[in-house]
């Protein structure tokens, strides 16, 4: 069969939703594509093979804030310079109290990662972390796809891909 080979190809989207999350913006930049031309004519599919590849996935707070409320965590969650901000409503000995806390977010295992270094409640008073923190499974990843790191901005984060001999049906 007839194969093809492009340099280059990028993939964009705005507005997926995947596994109840929603992704702002997605942006993948492929490079040294190997396209079977022969199968895709014949039976209009077949596998591209991308040699390598980077991309992002484009998270805002807002839209983390409804996931995370979709599966009964109380709190929403700001997006600032490199950390996390929530502000969260839990109760401590039958007493409602609002908790802010702020610290980093990683990508650990194919997870979004918060892990608060820092909280106070209601007049300044520190309060244990435990509890306060989150994690977000990440779409399983296809073959050849790892999620590298995430970078957090004004009200986004940036989850950082990169790819390397990985296989596209189409």
């Amino acid at each position: 069969m007839a194969r093809g080979k492009l340099a280059s190809a990028s993939l964009d989207a705005d507005g997926v939703t995947t596994q109840g999350l929603r992704v702002d913006r997605f942006h993948l930049d492929l490079s040294d594509l190997d396209v079977p031309v022969g199968t895709m004519l014949l039976r209009g599919s077949g596998t591209v093979v991308a040699e390598r590849g980077t991309g992002r996935a484009v998270i805002t707070d807002r839209d983390m804030t409804s996931y995370l409320a979709s599966r009964g965590f109380p709190g929403s969650v700001t997006f600032r310079a490199g950390r996390a901000e929530v502000i969260s409503r839990v109760s401590l000995l039958g007493r409602a109290l609002e908790v802010r806390s702020s610290g980093p977010v990683s990508i650990e295992d194919g997870k979004v990662v918060y892990r608060p270094s820092e909280a106070s409640a209601g007049g300044g008073s520190s309060i244990p972390l435990g509890g306060l923190g989150f994690s977000v499974d990440l779409p399983p990843p296809f073959p050849g796809l790892s999620y590298d790191d995430i970078v957090i901005g004004q009200g986004t984060a940036a989850v950082k891909v990169s790819v390397r001999d990985a296989r596209f049906a189409v």
